[in-house]
């Protein structure tokens, strides 16, 4: 398992099988550099913009 952080509340967990789950994915009016990746999975804790960009 590979967990990185990618800014605020979002992190990328890579499983050993190569699936991605991403948490809490922001906006970019965060401040943090969109990153650029797909998800397999995506949690999110709350709505708000800060932890429910699921929108590409």
């Amino acid at each position: 398992m590979k967990i990185q952080w990618l800014g605020h509340a979002c992190f990328a967990v890579t499983l050993e099988n190569g699936k991605t789950v991403v948490t809490d994915p922001f906006d970019q009016s965060v401040g943090y550099p969109q990153p650029d990746l797909t998800a397999d999975y995506v949690t999110v804790s709350h709505q708000h913009f800060d932890h429910n960009a699921v929108k590409k």
